[in-house]
């Protein structure tokens, strides 16, 4: 996440989101003094047994790891390691777990997994990562996002439901146009792949962000509002100045 948003802030396409492949854990098994065999298991997936000599692991050509292991969010980690040591385990943390789980599914590498997919599980983990009505989620989901963010210079859309008027952030509006991209999906319709390329009339203006897709901005919103759910009210100015670039460069934010 944080890679993705670093290369979002400097327009820099050749920086592309990581996939969650580069994180698996392997399972080894095997009986120190026994007969030198190791079996492996990766995922729902047991290997044959082998001897040392015989065993190599090599990392698949296709995992991409962005920054590598330095792109790894140490505080994020701390932070999330914290919900974990509760003494109480409560919907909050269990809603963030959840969502994270959701966006470890979306990234998992290989071709045979299409772009709409990645869209539907990443729309749930914006679902899951807050406390949402059965029906009627648009401005709900628009007014949490809102309460979250703290760039007090995020520009305003006007939005109209069931004949009432509201004023969203272009945060907020940005997810309610993918999720109706999902609901698209989800319905059966055949989408146009163009349709999964972002785009906001300020971009051009600011001349960045070309090379964007919705994906990729989800991924970048997802990272900012997990880390307001693990912060403190007195954290504001931390978040506005780890995000603030970020909200400039997607055309969100006016330039300072």
């Amino acid at each position: 996440m944080r890679a993705t948003t670093a290369s979002v802030e400097s327009d820099n396409y050749s920086m592309t989101p990581p996939d969650v492949d580069c994180y698996l854990l392997y399972l080894q098994n095997f009986m120190p003094g026994g007969d030198n065999t190791v079996a492996i298991k990766s995922g729902m997936v047991t290997s044959v047994v082998y001897t040392f000599d015989q065993l190599k692991i090599q990392q698949p050509p296709w995992v991409t790891s962005g920054f590598g292991v330095n792109s790894v969010d140490l505080k994020l980690l701390d932070r999330l390691g914290k919900k974990l040591l509760l003494t109480s385990w409560n919907k909050s943390a269990a809603r963030v777990f959840n969502a994270l789980e959701w966006f470890r599914l979306a990234h998992t590498a290989g071709d045979h997994i299409s772009f709409e997919p990645r869209v539907s599980m990443t729309a749930s983990a914006y679902e899951s990562l807050f406390d949402l009505p059965p029906n009627q989620k648009a401005v709900p989901l628009m007014q949490k996002i809102d309460l979250r963010i703290s760039d007090s210079k995020l520009r305003k859309k006007s939005f109209t439901f069931r004949d009432t008027k509201h004023s969203f952030t272009h945060a907020a509006a940005f997810v309610y146009e993918f999720y109706k991209l999902r609901n698209a999906i989800v319905h059966g319709e055949k989408i146009n792949p163009e349709r999964l390329r972002y785009s906001n009339r300020y971009l051009k203006k600011q001349g960045t962000g070309q090379w964007l897709t919705r994906l990729i901005v989800a991924d970048v919103l997802l990272y900012e509002l997990i880390w307001a759910e693990l912060s403190k009210r007195s954290d504001e100015i931390c978040l506005l100045l780890k995000f603030s670039s970020a909200h400039e460069a997607l055309g969100w934010s006016k330039a300072a």
